[in-house]
């Protein structure tokens, strides 16, 4: 990755660092371990329903 890449990266990272609390993980630790369990069952995955 290039020096530019990764300084946008950590910039990016910094600024949202505070939005993120204990609620915000968990959610999305959810939603990634259905998306994994529903791309195991090998079937067609519905977005924006």
């Amino acid at each position: 990755m290039t020096e530019a890449r990764m300084c946008l990266l950590e910039d990016a990272a910094n600024s949202s660092i505070g939005c993120m609390n204990r609620h915000l993980v968990v959610s999305m630790a959810l939603h990634c371990q259905r998306a994994v369990a529903d791309a195991l069952k090998i079937e067609d995955m519905q977005y924006g329903a």
